[in-house]
């Protein structure tokens, strides 16, 4: 079985799951260095999207290093 390597995007945390450019933002600022998946649903009531900056849903990484 194929295994994904997910990539962070460095500018805005976005999960980049193909490709070399993030779809959140643009970015080609892309890292395999990334720690703690997080998956947005909600972001008008999300403590943690508030305090990360994050308005839109989807999948980020809470540590991109």
């Amino acid at each position: 079985m194929n295994r994904v390597r997910l990539k962070a995007c460095k500018s805005c945390r976005a999960i980049v799951i193909e490709g070399d450019k993030c779809s959140k933002c643009g970015s080609t600022q892309l890292t395999h260095n990334w720690d703690v998946l997080f998956i947005l649903l909600d972001s008008d009531r999300s403590e943690l999207a508030k305090r990360l900056d994050v308005d839109t849903e989807g999948a980020y990484a809470l540590l991109v290093k």
